[in-house]
């Protein structure tokens, strides 16, 4: 009991130090815990599960089976939270990241690797080798004194030509920098920093890992610390600036009218949605909407 309560403790300490350490311009940011080694036999999971069990590779193997080796590989090596965050990204549609605490001395850019070398997309779905091209790319780029890996998915020059070449196509992929999705990975001691967007993955990926040594990073959470420290107990915490994510919305020119949008929120406990487990095992989730009107600097711009 002891030695569970003092695993306990160490997340909650590791989600919150990882929430903090997340970039200061997110509007959205959330940690969570997982048992990766166990996750394929989770209830939630089930149904996921089941698909991909229904599913084979190019060469026979089942993607169930698949899934569940890389999740029991991957809960080799991780030690603790996980902590995401959603903001703006020069260039691009924005950025989705994520922050993986490591085991020491594991390599999760290795295994990252091998999964991806086994198993790229044209073996996983062949069918989907029509509409789209991945190409996997070893130390694409420097940053943050590392070296990271690109994994870039871009349709085919047959879907571009089917594509319509209308205005809102064209303020879509203006919006985006590039008609393309890029992964980018890189670890640096004992964490491994994954972004997921559609152009400038080193510039998202540099932003992540300068917000975890203490540069624009979130700090202190300024009024949300409070909520933080709260519901820090719990296996999950997810936390939205609405008035962040509507400026990210407009920045992306492509909502027709964007005067239209609510000036609502102003901080990332605008809302609030944690997660726990009881003692006997069931999950509970509460959602809190608590703040909804509109922010100083709105009331500040409307002067």
């Amino acid at each position: 009991s002891t030695r569970k309560e003092s695993s306990a403790a160490s997340d909650v300490y590791k989600r919150q130090a990882l929430l903090e350490g997340l970039p200061d311009d997110a509007f959205m940011v959330g940690a969570m815990t997982f048992d990766f080694a166990n996750l394929a036999d989770d209830p939630w999971m089930q149904s996921y599960m089941t698909m991909m069990s229904a599913m084979t590779t190019a060469d026979g193997t089942n993607m169930g089976e698949l899934m569940r080796t890389f999740f029991q590989e991957w809960g080799e090596v991780m030690a603790g939270p996980v902590a995401m965050a959603v903001f703006s990204n020069p260039k691009s549609a924005g950025a989705v990241a994520a922050s993986y605490t490591l085991k020491p001395g594991a390599d999760a850019r290795g295994l990252m690797r091998r999964f991806v070398e086994k198993y790229p997309l044209a073996k996983m779905m062949p069918a989907y080798s029509d509409y789209m091209k991945a190409t996997f790319k070893k130390d694409a780029f420097k940053v943050g004194g590392v070296r990271a890996d690109t994994y870039t998915f871009a349709p085919t020059k047959k879907v571009l030509g089917d594509m319509p070449k209308d205005a809102d196509f064209a303020k879509l992929k203006k919006s985006m920098g590039k008609t393309q999705m890029v992964m980018a990975y890189a670890q640096k001691g004992d964490r491994l920093f994954w972004v997921l967007t559609t152009n400038n993955a080193k510039a998202a990926l540099g932003k992540m890992m300068a917000a975890a040594e203490g540069k624009g990073s979130l700090g202190k959470f300024g009024a949300a610390k409070k909520l933080v420290k709260k519901h820090a107990d719990g296996s999950s915490l997810l936390m939205v600036d609405v008035a962040g994510m509507l400026d990210w919305v407009r920045s992306l020119k492509v909502v027709d009218n964007p005067s239209e949008l609510p000036n609502i929120g102003g901080a990332l406990d605008d809302v609030l949605t944690t997660g726990r487990m009881t003692k006997r095992g069931k999950r509970e989730y509460e959602i809190c909407l608590l703040y909804t009107s509109p922010s100083p600097r709105d009331r500040q711009k409307s002067r």
